[in-house]
C-alpha cells in the first residue's frame, strides 16, 4: 500500500511540476500583455496589424501524436513524420475594423472640414472638398497552410534525447473589404489649394478609388506609394522554421517531464508599408530563440489499451530586432495624421511647388523589437485501441512591439499643408504651414507665422507598433493511430476556435485541419 501511495504522489508531483514550469515560462508573456492592456486601451488606428504567426501553434503540433513522443520503452531510433493541412479564417470583422480605423469605429465619415461628425477631410485623399460619404470596413484574414512536422527520439544514442522540426508553408489573404456610401461627390477643389489656379474637379469621385491612390493632381505630382488599399492582398511563403533539441529528464510508464532549447528561423516576410492592412506570413521575419517544457500524466486506466492522458506543453521565445518599414502618425496631430498632405520647401524655406501625400514621406524604415512571445497548451487525450480523441485549451501571447532608430526625414523640407494656399502671387500664405491640422480638418486654417517643419522626432512610434496581445483557443481532434507495425499510420481531423484576450489586439479565428503521417 505504501508503494502504491508513493508512486501516486510521485506521478502527481511530476505532473504539477511540469504544469508549474509551463506556467512560469508563459507568465512573463501574459502578465506583460495584460499590464500593457491599460496603456493600450485607446489603441486605435494603428497603421500595422500583426497576427499570430501561422507557425506558432503548440495545439496543432501536438494533438493526436503525444503517444509517439518521449517514449520510455525503447532504446531505438523512434518518432513520427506528419503533414498537417489547415485552413483558418478570421471572424468578428466589425471589431477588427474598430481597431484599424482612426476613430475606433467600423466606419468613417469623409466630409467638409468642421462639419459635425467628420472623421476625414476629403482633400487629404484628393477628393472634392465638399465631398460627403462614409467608408465601412469588414476586414478578413484567411490562411491556408501545410505544416510539415518531424519528431525523432535519439534514444539509441542518448536515452531521452530528441529533436523536433516544424516547417509550415503558408498562403495568406488579407482583405479590408471596403464598402462605401456616397452622399455627394462634391464639385471641386478650391483654387490655389493644390497648385490649381482655379477651381478644379478632384481626380477621384469615391473613397475606394482615392485610397488606391494611383492618380496625381497639379502640385501633387506623385501617386500614393504607401499605406494604400487596392483590394485583397496575398502572400505565399514559409511561416518560419522551428527547431528544438530536448531531453526527457523524467520518464516513466505513466508520466514524463521534458525540457528543450528552441529556435525559430524566419522564412516569412516583413512589412514593406506599401499597403494598409498588409499581409504577413510568419512572425515578421524575426529570429527567435527560446526554451520549452512539456509533461504528461496518465490519469485513468481501463484494461490495457484504454486510458486518459493529460499533456501540457509550453514554449517561450525572445524575438530579435528586425529592420522593417512602417507608416507613422505625427505625435501632435493624432490618429490618421499619416494621411495629411505635406508641402515641400526649398533651402530658403519657400514653397517648392510640390505637395506630397503623407505616407510618401511618413513611411520610414525602423528597428522593430519584441521582448517575449509564448505559446502553451493543455490537452486531455482519450486513447482506446487505435482511436485517439483530444480536447484542449491553448494560450498564446506576445509583448508589444518597440520601435526605434527610425530612418531620418530630410530636415527643414516638409510641413503640413492644412488649408494653406499655393498661390504663387501671395508669398505670405504660400510659404506657410498649418502644423496642428488633424485628419478631420480641425485646425486646418490655423496657420503658422513661419513654416513649421516635420522632423523625425515628431513621428509617433506607437502609431506603427503592434500592441501586446494574447488569445485563448479551444481545440478538438479525432484520429486513428496505428500500432505494432514498422510504420504506423496517423490520420486525424481537428477543429480550432481562437478568441482575442484583450480588445481585439489578437486575431479571432476559426480553423479546420487534418493530419496525415506515420510513426516508427
Amino acid at each position: 500500500m505504501n508503494n502504491i501511495f508513493s508512486t501516486l504522489l510521485y506521478k502527481i508531483n511530476t505532473f504539477f511540476s511540469a504544469k508549474k514550469c509551463i506556467f512560469i515560462l508563459c507568465l512573463a508573456v501574459f502578465t506583460t500583455s495584460a499590464s500593457e492592456q491599460h496603456r493600450n486601451l485607446d489603441t486605435i488606428g494603428v497603421s500595422f496589424f500583426k497576427q499570430r504567426s501561422q507557425g506558432s501553434n503548440t495545439a496543432r503540433h501536438n494533438m493526436g501524436v503525444t503517444e509517439y513522443m518521449y517514449r520510455f520503452d525503447t532504446c531505438k531510433l523512434n518518432g513520427f513524420f506528419a503533414v498537417i493541412p489547415e485552413y483558418t479564417r478570421s471572424f468578428s470583422k466589425d471589431e477588427l475594423a474598430k481597431f484599424l480605423f482612426f476613430n475606433g469605429k467600423s466606419s468613417m465619415q469623409f466630409a467638409t472640414s468642421g462639419e459635425p461628425g467628420t472623421d476625414v477631410a476629403p482633400i487629404n485623399f484628393l477628393l472634392n472638398q465638399d465631398f460627403k460619404g462614409t467608408i465601412k470596413a469588414d476586414p478578413r484574414i484567411q490562411n491556408g497552410l501545410v505544416d510539415f512536422n518531424l519528431y525523432i527520439g535519439l534514444d539509441s544514442w542518448i536515452q531521452g534525447l530528441y529533436v523536433q522540426a516544424f516547417a509550415p508553408l503558408c498562403w495568406t489573404k488579407w482583405a479590408i473589404n471596403f464598402e462605401q456610401e456616397i452622399e455627394s461627390e462634391g464639385t471641386s477643389i478650391g483654387a490655389n489649394q493644390l497648385g490649381n489656379t482655379v477651381q478644379e474637379p478632384a481626380p477621384y469621385t469615391n473613397i475606394i478609388d482615392a485610397w488606391r491612390g494611383d492618380k496625381t493632381f497639379f502640385d501633387v505630382s506623385q501617386p500614393l506609394n504607401f499605406a494604400k488599399v487596392n483590394g485583397a492582398q496575398t502572400e505565399l511563403k514559409g511561416a518560419d522554421v522551428q527547431l528544438a533539441l530536448g531531453y526527457t529528464a523524467i520518464n516513466c510508464v505513466d508520466s514524463h517531464l521534458s525540457f528543450n532549447a528552441r529556435t525559430i528561423i524566419p522564412t516569412g516576410n516583413s512589412s514593406k508599408g506599401i499597403y494598409f492592412f498588409e499581409p504577413i506570413v510568419g512572425n515578421g521575419h524575426h529570429l527567435e530563440v527560446g526554451a520549452g517544457i512539456n509533461g504528461h500524466l496518465t490519469i485513468w486506466h481501463c484494461q490495457s489499451d484504454k486510458n486518459i492522458v493529460a499533456f501540457m506543453v509550453g514554449n517561450i521565445f525572445h524575438m530579435f530586432e528586425k529592420r522593417q518599414t512602417r507608416t507613422f502618425d505625427l505625435k501632435v496631430n493624432g490618429k490618421g495624421s499619416r494621411y495629411l498632405l505635406l508641402k515641400r520647401f526649398d533651402e530658403n524655406a519657400e514653397y517648392a511647388g510640390e505637395i506630397l501625400q503623407g505616407p510618401n514621406i511618413l513611411t520610414r524604415q525602423a528597428d522593430v523589437h519584441v521582448g517575449v512571445h509564448g505559446d502553451a497548451s493543455l490537452i486531455l487525450e482519450y486513447r482506446s485501441g487505435n482511436l485517439v480523441a483530444d480536447v484542449g485549451y491553448n494560450l498564446w501571447g506576445r509583448t508589444s512591439e518597440k520601435i526605434n532608430n527610425i530612418e531620418p526625414i530630410q530636415e527643414s523640407t516638409y510641413g503640413i499643408k492644412g488649408d494653406s494656399s499655393t498661390d504663387s502671387t501671395q508669398p505670405s500664405t504660400k510659404n506657410t504651414t498649418a502644423s496642428t491640422t488633424k485628419i478631420s480638418g480641425e485646425n486646418a486654417t490655423v496657420y503658422d507665422t513661419n513654416p513649421v517643419f516635420v522632423y523625425t522626432q515628431d513621428l509617433d512610434p506607437e502609431s506603427a507598433a503592434s500592441p501586446g496581445a494574447f488569445s485563448h483557443k479551444l481545440f478538438f481532434y479525432l484520429g486513428y493511430n496505428g500500432h505494432n507495425c514498422y510504420l504506423n499510420p496517423i490520420v486525424g481531423l481537428g477543429l480550432e476556435a481562437e478568441f482575442s484576450g484583450n480588445d481585439n489586439k489578437a486575431l479571432r479565428q476559426i480553423g479546420i485541419l487534418s493530419k496525415f503521417g506515420c510513426a516508427f
